[in-house]
């Protein structure tokens, strides 16, 4: 199998958050307009007992085992709330090379975001990711680093077998064979890129099922954000959780957000805020306890789908408002913010996306920025595709007679 190169995609978070100022003037507010992924698909996906068939196999299962294990439902172990929905059984590391480099040259990108749509951080992606460090450095790119898997050098790669699901040292076997450095090693070439941000995303082990089994748990996690914290790094923790309940009902439902704002608290390390997007049945009831349809009608069984019908409807008029809202994307994002999170965003707290009728932008804590205006202020979004797609051949097919006669019947004659 021959790699494929490490590219740069534009275009990021809704194609980049815009933001139309009362002059009519476009400003860009998100940071994260050029992103580079290491694999095809996420590394997220594989179970730790297939970890190493998938290594022995150049990033695949063995031949013929990806339809037998997507029967048995083991091929896909991706968080429950992955928003990413490509899954070939490929994971494979793409290579930094001739073309990565031209395209840092075409781009002369301010900021690289790494994993638009897969972990980056893995000891898999090792050698790729130390190579595309070293373009940053080059060109004088900064980094947005959100990762799950991405350990304080060999100590944090050790580290998983203590975590994975039967002291499975898969990991740390793969973080050898690769050379992997020390922590302080790879912190001192994080350290070297000027402007950087690294973000553990803390989140429920519970739907995490791959990144858990390895070894990459929540405690885990932040055991690393400490470590690269004493380093000099810029630091975060990106905790994904339900802002509408309490934090203390986040813990009774399997969130790390205590754990996590016990260690910012204990060792300064920057903490953010991610609402939670619910996009299935199988979150809704993992996070809140409820069916997706009980967060949208309310008690008399009447329809509440739309933010603007919320914000319009009196409860006055015996409406219930609605905690959630339903994007035209299918998932669910919240509507409003519970005391607990409210006094934390007004104490300087990072939230990065939309809450309600305002959007929220830290900068990925990459510089100091606290934003927040009217989701009404986004500008619609306008695609500027340069080349067509090919058209595919249309077949054309001869219809049975027989089919086009008795197509209303319930049953059809045999036809040969």
């Amino acid at each position: 199998m021959v790699a494929r190169s490490v590219y740069i995609q534009k275009g990021g978070k809704g194609e980049a958050v815009r933001r139309k100022m009362p002059s009519g003037e476009i400003q860009d507010v998100c940071l994260c307009w050029y992103n580079v992924d290491c694999a095809e698909n996420c590394i997220a996906q594989v179970d730790v007992e297939l970890l190493q068939e998938v290594i022995n196999h150049r990033g695949s299962y063995a031949p013929g085992h990806f339809d037998k294990l997507k029967v048995e439902g083991m091929h896909d172990k991706r968080c429950e709330y992955c928003y990413t929905f490509k899954n070939t059984g490929n994971v494979f590391p793409r290579e930094v090379n001739l073309r990565t480099e031209n395209d840092f040259k075409k781009h002369q990108p301010k900021v690289i975001r790494l994993g638009k749509l897969t972990e980056p951080g893995h000891p898999y992606f090792y050698n790729t990711l130390m190579g595309i460090f070293d373009l940053c450095l080059k060109y004088n790119a900064g980094v947005i680093f959100p990762t799950k898997m991405f350990p304080f050098g060999i100590e944090g790669a050790i580290e998983t077998e203590e975590f994975s699901r039967n002291h499975n040292p898969a990991v740390r076997n793969l973080a050898e064979k690769v050379g992997m450095v020390s922590g302080q090693e790879i912190a001192g070439k994080l350290k070297s890129i000027t402007q950087h941000t690294l973000s553990y995303s803390i989140g429920y082990d519970c739907m995490e099922p791959g990144a858990i089994s390895q070894g990459f748990t929540n405690r885990w996690r932040i055991n690393q954000a400490i470590a690269y914290h004493k380093e000099g790094i810029n630091t975060s923790l990106t905790i994904v959780c339900d802002l509408h309940q309490s934090i203390e009902a986040n813990v009774a439902r399997g969130s790390a957000i205590k754990e996590a704002l016990d260690a910012c608290r204990e060792f300064g390390i920057n903490p953010r805020l991610l609402p939670i997007r619910i996009k299935s049945e199988k979150v809704a009831m993992a996070v809140t306890g409820k069916t997706r349809r009980e967060l949208l009608y309310d008690s008399q069984n009447r329809y509440l789908p739309e933010l603007e019908c919320v914000a319009r409807w009196p409860v006055s008029n015996g409406l219930e408002q609605k905690p959630y809202r339903k994007r035209g994307n299918q998932e669910f994002a919240v509507m409003f913010i519970h005391d607990d999170f409210k006094k934390l965003i007004e104490n300087g707290m990072g939230v990065c996306g939309s809450i309600g009728l305002t959007e929220y932008c830290d900068g990925c804590n990459l510089d100091n920025r606290r934003i927040s205006f009217s989701i009404k202020e986004i500008p619609k979004v306008i695609y500027n595709r340069k080349e067509k797609r090919p058209r595919k051949k249309k077949i054309k097919t001869k219809i049975c007679p027989y089919l086009l006669k008795y197509s209303l019947n319930s049953s059809y004659p045999c036809c040969n």
